[in-house]
């Protein structure tokens, strides 16, 4: 209370002030924390990146790690045996191939040539991936006489 030529007055500045501070931060942390909250929903936390694509003998080896889930020096490998082979779908609008038959998926630690340990060891029945290879998967995968059903837009995925 502050007095003015001897009467009591409320002093209004002080809560003012203080709502304002409050209101002002709780609003700054509620924009940065949904921004942060909205980016992180927004992107893509599955994108495989450092991909690679072996075709040795008759076995596709695929390996890639996952963008943000995974060690820089961890893989996962997908060894697909080109007889157990059921169906290769295209997409011709996606550029991804989607196989489907009995392959073994395996994380890798400390991927190379001379040092690595399988963490895990399943097997799976469908694999997608996308194909941007030099030279073409499609056309390789043609060229050893692999049925693959072709489709266009909206019509799987």
């Amino acid at each position: 209370m502050a007095t003015v030529g001897g009467i009591y007055r409320k002093d209004y500045e002080w809560p003012f002030l203080a709502t304002v501070i409050v209101i002002g931060c709780s609003t700054l942390i509620y924009v940065v924390l949904r921004t942060l909250a909205m980016n992180l929903a927004s992107s893509n936390n599955t994108e495989r990146i450092d991909e690679a694509l072996i075709l040795d003998n008759d076995i596709l080896k695929y390996t890639f790690r996952i963008i943000y889930q995974s060690n820089p020096k961890d893989r996962n490998v997908i060894t697909i045996p080109l007889n157990k082979i059921q169906e290769v779908i295209y997409n011709d609008d996606k550029k991804s191939l989607l196989f489907k038959g009995t392959f073994i998926s395996d994380y890798v630690e400390n991927y190379g040539p001379n040092n690595s340990s399988s963490k895990t060891a399943e097997e799976i029945d469908e694999m997608l991936i996308y194909d941007y290879f030099k030279p073409s998967l499609l056309d390789t995968l043609k060229e050893k006489g692999i049925r693959i059903e072709e489709q266009g837009q909206n019509q799987w995925r």
